[in-house]
């Protein structure tokens, strides 16, 4: 989920609530089981605060990730500045089923 946008894991975990599951995320506070205990504004008070601290993970996830990417992206423009990196070599084995399933061009 880290990698997906926040809308779409947002669209996620709603199918996941959807289907009955609950979604639980390592290191943030479960408050779903005092919510169903609880009735009231209180229920809709922890929901809305679980919901948060749901949210906040995951855009910190995903921030996280960008991070990553970002910083793998500048090593490798550094590396391809100093003449280091050169990618990944062709595989003619590959190519050559490509060509075969496309039909010979």
């Amino acid at each position: 989920m880290s990698r997906l946008p926040l809308v779409e894991a947002e669209r996620l975990v709603d199918a996941i609530k959807a289907k009955g599951a609950r979604l639980a995320v390592p290191g943030i506070v479960d408050l779903s089981e005092l919510a169903e205990a609880s009735s009231g504004v209180a229920k809709v008070v922890l929901q809305g605060v679980q919901d948060m601290l749901l949210r906040v993970a995951l855009q910190i996830a995903r921030d996280d990730f960008e991070d990553r990417r970002e910083r793998q992206r500048q090593g490798i423009d550094l590396a391809k500045s100093a003449g280091l990196y050169r990618g990944r070599k062709p595989n003619a084995k590959v190519h050559e089923q490509i060509i075969a399933l496309k039909g010979g061009g």
